[in-house]
């Protein structure tokens, strides 16, 4: 039982950091990519397996100046799978929602079905048990979120 402190202080500052920094958030949840069936409608998705790149930590440090009211408006123009939908319209608000509760977002795409299922991919990740230890805040879920 020696370890435990050492491992329990070292959750805490995960539970720190994640709560200071979008990436540190993105690093200590798990990141919802693909559906586990062929569902249209699925509700639940398989992590992402692969790390955190440094076009992420980029594209993150610059959400998080969004957050921050440092920018004001951010256009993201990245190659296609980088990784820029699940960082801008998945984590991103699920680590702003938690930070200041009350916060909404409008999730466009040129398909209804795209912006359904980040929205399910971002409820993942609000519901689940490592972000609900993150912040302390109760998710209410209308009916027009799905």
């Amino acid at each position: 039982m020696a370890g435990q402190p050492r491992d329990t202080e070292a959750e805490l500052v995960r539970r720190h950091d994640a709560r200071q920094s979008l990436i540190h958030f993105a690093q200590g949840i798990d990141v919802p990519g693909r559906p586990v069936s062929e569902n249209e409608d699925e509700e639940v998705f398989l992590p992402v397996e692969t790390r955190v790149a440094l076009h992420h930590r980029v594209l993150m440090a610059l959400l998080h100046r969004v957050f921050n009211r440092e920018i004001r408006n951010l256009m993201v123009f990245m190659p296609p799978g980088s990784a820029k939908s699940t960082y801008t319209s998945v984590v991103y608000p699920a680590y702003a929602m938690g930070k200041r509760p009350g916060s909404r977002f409008i999730l466009g795409s040129y398909a209804s079905a795209i912006a359904w299922k980040q929205s399910r991919r971002t409820r993942q990740i609000v519901l689940s048990f490592r972000a609900s230890q993150l912040h302390q805040v109760r998710w209410r879920f209308t009916r027009s979120s799905r």
